[in-house]
């Protein structure tokens, strides 16, 4: 009997897929931003499992979850750094993919909130010839990061008009039909209206099921998770 994906599995396909996308116009801080407008903490590492680049939201984890010591990054934890390095290596491996190993993601603590989940997925061959020194990259994953399906996804996914769009987001935020009504200024009525339109668009049923699905392309971060954010590079040293 074939194995169903786990959540894992579906998320390093996808990431590796993302990065299998790299031409020859996204270098280095392209695809680390990319990371970034997806929520996901990025750190590019080279063939010698230094750290040459990373992104903003990875930045936002530093002397939390993770540090830098020596162009090398460890976690704060210890039993976690050990698990960490054996995820590190498993980057750096020959050929640049990783070898058979357990170690493809890692519970890393904080010191408040949830642990942030490391994964390592290996650059494609098109995305080394771009980038000769590096050989992978470590993502970082919050649970904790607020997150919602960006508008053009939306409307793009399931040609939703843009109040349909408007009631969808407000639906994934968590409001209620009344409370949606009084912050755009548009009747429960016609919200109803709308509403039934989403859901034969996006071929659901019931406002549950409809959250459950926007759920799955809630992406990107709040602008609010972004602001803040200083520069591309990690200190060398902390």
């Amino acid at each position: 009997m074939a194995r169903t994906p786990s959540g894992r599995d579906r998320f390093l396909v996808q990431a590796t897929t993302f990065i299998a996308l790299a031409n020859d116009e996204l270098y280095a801080e392209g695809m680390l931003d990319a990371f970034d407008e997806l929520g996901y903490g990025a750190i590019l590492l080279s063939r010698s499992g230094t750290v040459l680049q990373s992104n903003n939201e990875a930045k936002r984890h530093l002397d939390d979850a993770i540090k830098i010591c020596r162009d090398k990054l460890a976690a704060r934890d210890g039993n976690a750094n050990e698990s960490l390095q054996k995820l590190i290596a498993s980057v750096v491996a020959a050929a640049g993919a990783p070898r058979d190993t357990e170690a493809n993601a890692v519970v890393v603590p904080r010191r408040a909130g949830r642990p942030v989940v490391a994964y390592a997925t290996p650059l494609s061959a098109g995305s080394r010839e771009e980038l000769p020194e590096a050989a992978g990259i470590i993502l970082l994953v919050d649970p904790d990061g607020h997150r919602e399906p960006a508008e053009a996804i939306l409307q793009q996914a399931f040609d939703l008009t843009p109040a349909e769009t408007r009631l969808a987001l407000g639906l994934a935020r968590g409001h209620d039909l009344q409370a949606i009504s009084e912050l755009n200024g548009v009747g429960v009525g016609t919200l109803r209206i709308q509403l039934k339109s989403i859901f034969s668009k996006t071929q659901t049923s019931r406002q549950a099921e409809l959250v459950s699905l926007l759920s799955k392309f809630s992406l990107a971060p709040s602008r609010a998770d972004l602001n803040g954010a200083g520069s591309n590079k990690l200190p060398r040293d902390l």
